[in-house]
């Protein structure tokens, strides 16, 4: 009992100092003057703000650029395939001069696959962040793959062909055009920087959608532009090579095309 009529007493006092307590917090509280500033405050007391670097409307536009640069890479290759690089139209010009000539169709297909492919994606609905970039890329591309493969194919014949064929093989996973290379295999980021298509990606990205700034748009174009220039510098000294032991107008390509007629010839005679 003696207990119990303690603790009523600590709690009727504890009381009294809760009240007067409350009595001092009211007072103080009536004497702050709330504005409408104040009531936005404690209302929302952050504000977010949104800055866009880049326009990417939707799926199409994010993956126009590998789209592209798979394009022109695969158009090139078929161009090479195709095209007799080796043979000689007219006997006895130099080195230089079937290198001028090669050389000038090269840039005739390139620019035309060029315009082709960026004009169809225009139709299609893709709207770029800077149209002149857009389509200085698609050109610095198509020269820089053009020139690439067909190097190979002059050097190597089929099996620079088919080193083309693997390359563009490690560039559908190792270019960054699918997914971000932070989550691909070890592998592909290992690889990642020596393939063409990474820098037209990128190029093409800024040109589409921006955000990566024109320095990233002209260093990746540099990339490019360099390709293209070790290529055609390579393209010469296989040329001449060629010339020099006599190996000019022979490609194992015109042993394939007779093979396509002879087994075309068969079948139309079954």
């Amino acid at each position: 009992s003696n207990q119990l009529d303690n603790g009523l007493t600590d709690l009727a006092a504890g009381a009294g100092e809760l009240k007067d307590g409350l009595e001092e917090g009211g007072s103080k509280v009536n004497s702050i003057e709330i504005s409408d500033a104040s009531i936005d405050m404690i209302a929302a007391p952050d504000t977010i703000t949104q800055i866009k670097y880049s326009d990417v409307p939707n799926y199409g536009h994010a993956l126009a650029p590998y789209v592209l640069s798979l394009s022109l890479y695969v158009g090139c290759m078929i161009f090479n395939f195709i095209y007799p690089i080796r043979k000689v139209a007219i006997e006895g010009k130099s080195s230089v001069q079937w290198w001028l000539s090669k050389l000038s169709v090269g840039f005739v297909a390139a620019t035309a696959m060029a315009f082709l492919e960026t004009g169809i994606m225009l139709l299609l609905g893709i709207t770029t962040n800077s149209l002149g970039q857009y389509f200085i890329m698609a050109l610095v591309t198509a020269y820089a793959f053009m020139f690439l493969i067909m190097v190979l194919a002059m050097a190597f014949d089929n099996p620079g062909r088919f080193v083309a064929m693997i390359l563009l093989v490690l560039q559908l996973a190792g270019s960054g055009g699918t997914f971000p290379m932070q989550l691909t295999a070890k592998f592909f980021n290992v690889i990642h920087p020596f393939l063409p298509m990474s820098y037209s990606i990128k190029g093409f990205r800024q040109a589409i959608s921006g955000g990566l700034g024109t320095n990233t748009f002209i260093n990746n174009m540099g990339v490019l532009i360099g390709i293209a220039v070790v290529s055609i510098v390579l393209l010469l000294l296989a040329m001449d090579i060629i010339v020099k032991h006599h190996k000019d107008g022979i490609s194992q390509l015109d042993n394939n095309q007779k093979l396509f007629e002879t087994n075309y010839d068969y079948a139309e005679t079954n």
